[in-house]
């Protein structure tokens, strides 16, 4: 049975989380180089990312130091080990770590991010494993959970792996030139490192064009320095000029939504231009971030950009980490420090603040002319504390304003899909359970864009991310990605990150999200600062194995903490008032069909939603169906296909959409023309995994005798499926199946001023209304 409209109200709040973040800086991971890859949630052994075809191979010399690096974004208990195999299945690697009495080593300092290496055989075509245990957490069935990162390489004499012809590319990994005698490398600019391996985001504002300027931001791996916009631009290079320029605004005319005490969430739709505005206030110096995806998404929505197990599929070609390169036509001046409060004075470096159970207190001097005292039994120092046992549980009720609704799942459990081996004393939800099918962790297949401040100068990114790894900017997955925000500002000022941003409600990218006029899966973080550190279970830092206690930088993207003021998700429909007094909605409503189904997990669904500002209304057509037939959106007042109006649109081959306004004169195919005159606005579409989806604008009264109206008349809808169509002569076939007819009438009124609350006729309508699935269309 289909789904009645219905508007939507609910809210659910649940636990995000961030766990593993290990992945080989050099020599460089295999790409994909996602950091998220371990041995319980389904990337597949040894390495949760297959070689390229043909493999990127790193030219390593034999008897020679290699120091090997890595990236890791949670400080998890235990150690790591380095193991070099000779192919994927390869039992018995060679280890080339020390065995602390486990295989590890480094178990007491878990912010280490390198170790140095030699090679005594040579190895062509071989593979550099990194494992990093998550100590704090084991599989079901007791063994250790662990993160793995691969790199693929050939280790054999230098004279052989950097002769002449090879030197530049094996040696100074391609960005640099080899000495005379091909034991150094001379790097190009912005490159880095004894081999060239790492890339600097810009070494002075010259580097950074003309709308923006070089900043040294605190981070414990390369970028060190990264270009930062100026107000008035964004963008990867800051050379986009932004319509928004100010982060001051009256905030009266946008939604409003505290997230958590001290973070705040604005934004509004900007019916005009297709967009929706963004604005972010949150109290702290670190970055901040906002995702959101469709609801009904299933697990396979991780198979994007490689098989999520990482051995199947092909890969494109290997994205630059940073922005592209630009120029200025500005002076170079050297790189420079901005502080929180964007003044001229040098920012201190960030506080390294030890907790206090890893304090140990030195003994009070004794007076020098008081005798010796005769000594006391020795004891604990003062402010000495043992760590907390591993696998400590998060404390099981959440603050209070935060509970979710009984209706949905307690948040704190692992969900029955979850594979056997899930680390059994890992205290977040692994996965968000959504109707139709698969099971998404918080962060699962999420578009996000993350903010980073100095002062008055910013960076706002476009990211994506496919799972628990640390989010990328989209143009690193590939498939013709690239930044899609249409607009941006951020400054932090007294210690208040606040930033505005814009962009498309439709999106045509893999690693983007639309924006739904339905419930949506939203969720927010900020980075920890040094003092604020949470982690549950304790982590390294709480038990005091590491040797930089600040190692979580505001500026570095890494684990946002446990704490509820740290990160959170919700489901929240950005065309609904989350203000509108109870049991009403903000004029919009849906029908979708089978009955319960979410997004793209219907096989058909419509939305709606009426601006009053414009007098217009915004509708969102979707269905699971193939690329050849076409969707359609009908309007009747007296549910006969006779004298009724109609949308229908399709997708070809070409990849443009083709969205028609027409009017039902007969109950046949020749009756189905096309208007003389088009009222519809903005018109969007796509077709993507199987669906085809169709987006329009049109007036409740166009003045088109072709049109019905919404402002005299309450009107049914149908709901529809096609047959073919031709693009040539805009002409389409019967129905594929009958279509569905609302029995009661739609009422779309204007909304009561301010609150944007629809009539009391429309609340009834929607309670009220049911659908059937009519004889006959045509």
């Amino acid at each position: 049975m289909a789904t009645p409209v219905r508007a939507w109200v609910v809210l659910t709040w649940l636990a995000v989380t961030v766990h593993g973040h290990v992945r080989l800086t050099f020599p460089p991971a295999r790409w994909f180089d996602f950091d998220f890859l371990d041995n319980v949630h389904g990337t597949q052994g040894p390495c949760g990312m297959a070689s390229s075809d043909p493999p990127e191979i790193t030219y390593l010399p034999l008897n020679t130091d290699v120091v090997v690096e890595w990236h890791e974004a949670y400080v998890h208990t235990g150690g790591f080990k380095l193991e070099l195999l000779t192919g994927e299945s390869d039992e018995n690697p060679a280890l080339l770590t020390p065995d602390d009495g486990n295989g590890y080593t480094g178990a007491d300092d878990a912010t280490r991010q390198n170790y140095t290496v030699q090679f005594s055989s040579a190895c062509a075509n071989c593979t550099l494993r990194l494992t990093r245990q998550a100590a704090e957490w084991t599989t079901a069935g007791g063994g250790d959970y662990v993160f793995y990162s691969c790199s693929d390489v050939t280790i054999d004499d230098a004279a052989a792996i950097f002769a002449e012809d090879k030197c530049n590319a094996a040696r100074c990994s391609g960005h640099g030139t080899c000495s005379d005698d091909r034991s150094t490398c001379t790097c190009e600019h912005l490159y880095t490192g004894d081999r060239c391996q790492f890339r600097d985001g810009c070494e002075t504002d010259a580097d950074c064009g003309d709308h923006a300027v070089c900043v040294r931001v605190s981070m414990t791996n390369y970028p060190m320095n990264r270009c930062f916009c100026e107000a008035g631009w964004f963008g990867e290079t800051c050379s986009s000029s932004s319509d928004i320029t100010t982060t001051d605004v009256d905030t009266s005319d946008y939604f409003h939504r505290e997230l958590t005490d001290g973070f705040d969430l604005y934004w509004k739709i900007i019916q005009t231009s297709s967009e929706i505005e963004v604005m972010l206030q949150a109290e702290g110096m670190g970055w901040v971030a906002v995702g959101w995806r469709p609801s009904g998404l299933t697990s396979t929505c991780r198979d994007f950009p490689v098989n999520y197990a990482g051995y199947e599929g092909v890969k494109p070609a290997r994205a630059e980490e940073e922005e592209p390169f630009v120029t200025s036509q500005r002076s170079a001046r050297s790189v420079r420090r901005y502080t929180r409060q964007a003044s001229a004075e040098p920012e201190p470096e960030a506080e390294s603040v030890v907790p206090d159970q890893c304090v140990t207190a030195e003994p009070e001097a004794e007076p020098e002319s008081e005798p010796e005292a005769t000594p006391e039994p020795e004891s604990e120092p003062e402010g000495t504390a043992e760590p907390e046992p591993e696998g400590t549980a998060e404390p099981e009720s959440e603050p209070e304003g935060t509970a979710e609704p009984e209706s949905e799942p307690e948040g704190t459990a692992e969900p029955e899909s979850e594979p056997e081996g899930t680390a059994e004393a890992e205290p977040e939800p692994e996965g968000e359970p959504e109707n139709g099918g698969g099971s998404l962790h918080a962060m699962d297949c999420t578009d996000m864009v993350i903010v980073v401040t100095r002062g008055a100068v910013y960076r706002v990114d476009d990211c994506y991310t496919r799972d628990r790894s640390t989010p990328r900017r989209d143009r690193w997955y590939g498939d013709g990605g690239g930044d899609s925000l249409t607009a941006a500002i951020a400054k932090e000022e007294n210690g208040i990150v606040t930033a505005r941003f814009r962009k498309k409600l439709h999106a045509d990218e893999s690693q983007d999200h639309g924006i739904d006029m339905l419930p949506m899966h939203v969720i927010w973080a900020r980075g920890q600062e040094p003092g604020g550190y949470s982690h549950v279970p304790n982590s390294a830092i709480e038990t005091c194995a590491v040797s930089d206690y600040a190692y979580y930088q505001p500026d570095e993207l890494k684990y946002h903490g446990t704490a509820q003021t740290q990160r959170g998700a919700l489901t929240m429909n950005f065309f609904e008032n989350p203000d509108s007094p109870s049991g009403s909605t903000a004029c919009l409503g849906s029908y979708s069909s089978p009955e319960g189904c979410q997004g793209a997990a219907c096989d058909y669904s419509a939305s709606w939603w009426y601006d009053e500002t414009t007098d217009k209304i915004m509708f969102d057509v979707m269905g699971r169906q193939s690329s050849d037939r076409w969707i359609g959106l009908g309007f009747s007042t007296d549910q006969s296909m006779t004298d009724a109006d109609a949308v229908v649109g399709w997708w070809n081959d070409d990849g443009t959409v083709t969205i028609t306004d027409r009017w039902l004169s007969a109950k046949s195919t020749t009756g189905v023309g096309v208007d003389d005159t088009d009222d519809l606005e903005g018109k969007e579409g796509s077709y993507v995994d199987g669906v085809l989806r169709i987006k329009f604008t049109r007036a409740r009264a166009t003045g088109d005798e072709s049109d019905l109206s919404f402002v005299d008349n309450c009107l049914h809808m149908f709901f529809a499926q096609g047959g073919t169509f031709n693009q040539a002569d805009l002409s389409i076939t019967k129905h594929q199946a009958t279509p569905i007819v609302s029995v009661n009438e739609i009422c779309i009124a204007r909304c009561v001023s301010g609150s944007c609350v629809l009539t009391v006729s429309w609340v009834l309508l929607v309670s009220l209304l049911a659908v059937t699935a009519h004889a006959q269309w045509w």
